[in-house]
């Protein structure tokens, strides 16, 4: 949309903060359960919609900082890991067969 006709830099700056500090509200508090991926992806489409990021600075910040773009990948697939993973009880039940009797004596 930006792209068809100039904006000032400060109003950029100015969108493009709040976009990024929206996706990062989004993903850290995951408003209707909605996945941190989704959100992430929402944020950067909408980057790229309003024209405040170009494909082509997109793609050559994405193939010259691979390495961050693969730890992002890992921790968020460690996390959906977490998510699915059952969480297993170590500790025995209290109503469990050790039971512990008291009796008291007169």
């Amino acid at each position: 949309m930006f792209l068809f006709f100039p904006i000032p830099a400060l109003t950029k700056t100015v969108l493009i903060s709040l976009i990024a500090l929206l996706t990062l509200l989004g993903i850290m508090l995951r408003p209707w359960k909605v996945s941190e991926a989704i959100i992430a992806l929402t944020g950067a489409g909408l980057l790229l919609l309003l024209g405040l990021l170009s494909p082509v600075a997109a793609l050559t910040t994405l193939l010259r900082d691979w390495n961050t773009f693969f730890f992002f990948l890992g921790m968020m697939s460690l996390a959906a890991l977490a998510e699915v993973a059952e969480p297993r009880d170590t500790a025995p039940a209290p109503s469990s067969s050790l039971s512990v009797r008291v009796y008291l004596h007169r």
